[in-house]
């Protein structure tokens, strides 16, 4: 829900914002479509089918979230923003 803003230009987004943000979009729902795909096989099936992917090289290109890699995670640290953080703890907790 947050994510909105990014994506329409009448809301502040748009432009490279736009594509990072939906970029991370199709990211979490493409992880999400493989850690749910053992409880609920047809329809996230039927859903990853739509995700936008580009296949790394022809022999990697799964045909099937069946056959997809499970999702790894790396020794990474992930980022984080201070400021960020700050805004989006007052956003909860004005909508509680």
């Amino acid at each position: 829900e947050i994510s909105k803003t990014r994506l329409y230009e009448g809301f502040g987004g748009g432009g490279e914002e736009a594509k990072t943000a939906r970029r991370v979009l199709v990211y979490i729902l493409d992880t999400s479509m493989r850690l749910l795909h053992p409880y609920m096989p047809y329809v996230t099936e039927q859903l990853w089918h739509h995700l936008p992917r580009v296949p790394k090289t022809e022999e990697m290109a799964a045909h099937s979230l069946m056959l997809a890699d499970w999702p790894q995670m790396d020794d990474t640290r992930l980022v984080q923003d201070k400021d960020a953080i700050a805004s989006f703890e007052v956003f909860q907790a004005l909508t509680r």
